[in-house]
């Protein structure tokens, strides 16, 4: 299929799962590039690219959740015709958990898993106001992550790129709404890791309140961006290829 919206991931073969990953703030699906083949064929690996990023960088990102929501179930939906799970980190994990409650609203197929890394529960307030910090105090926020190098921060071209980015992001993210609802009817694991100045263990642990099966979570060495580290991505890797390899009938 062919869409701006979703990048396919190579893979070496035909698995009996797809696993569409969601881009973190200001980040782009081409981190998951790799992860069909990492995952060792266990998956089919999508992933989503939002405007103002990578091969859409000339065009304006999306300030509300809600509308990158929609545009991303519309996209998805030929995507549904076998079993599929998503993943996504901070930013994108919300946007996974948003965009299968829209799947559940259109009475479309739910995810046969959610993966949820470093990011509080929804039903959570929120503790941020990075997108209304000025030019100055928000490079600094984001420097301060540590998910951003700071050659591109001290690139002024560049830089206002990627803050432009950012600040849509994270405005879509701290100015989402989130409406009470019964919990999803699948299994939901949390990533995240102790050392991670924006979300804590038990904002972590409050996810289980949304799924009415089984809730797990796993820990990572490495901070907030703990997932671009070589040797924690791998064990990150190894998690999800295990819970994936027993979430659907493997073939014979």
């Amino acid at each position: 299929m062919q869409s701006d919206w979703l990048i396919r991931c190579p893979s070496n073969g035909a698995a009996s799962i797809r696993l569409i990953c969601f881009p973190f703030a200001g980040g782009g699906g081409y981190f998951y590039r790799t992860w069909g083949r990492d995952l060792n064929d266990q998956a089919e690996v999508y992933a989503v690219q939002p405007p103002g990023r990578e091969n859409r960088i000339s065009e304006d990102p999306i300030a509300s959740m809600r509308t990158i929501v929609q545009k991303v179930v519309a996209e998805l939906t030929p995507l549904l015709d076998q079993p599929f799970a998503f993943l996504g980190h901070s930013f994108g994990a919300a946007l996974a958990y948003d965009a299968a409650r829209e799947l559940r609203r259109q009475r479309q197929p739910l995810p046969a898993h959610l993966f949820v890394s470093a990011i509080q529960a929804p039903q959570l307030p929120c503790r941020d106001s990075l997108h209304t910090l000025g030019e100055a105090e928000f490079a600094q926020a984001i420097l301060q992550l540590g998910g951003t190098p700071e050659a591109i921060l001290a690139d002024r071209d560049m830089r206002a790129m990627m803050l432009h980015l950012l600040r849509a992001d994270l405005t879509a993210l701290e100015t989402r709404e989130h409406v009470e609802d019964t919990p999803l009817s699948c299994p939901i694991t949390a990533f995240g890791s102790p050392t991670d100045v924006r979300t804590t263990r038990e904002e972590l642990l409050a996810w289980k309140e949304q799924t009415c099966e089984s809730f797990s979570l796993y820990e990572f060495e490495g901070g907030h961006f703990y997932l671009k580290d070589p040797e924690q991505r791998r064990k990150l890797l190894n998690t999800v290829e295990i819970i994936l390899r027993s979430t659907v009938p493997q073939p014979k």
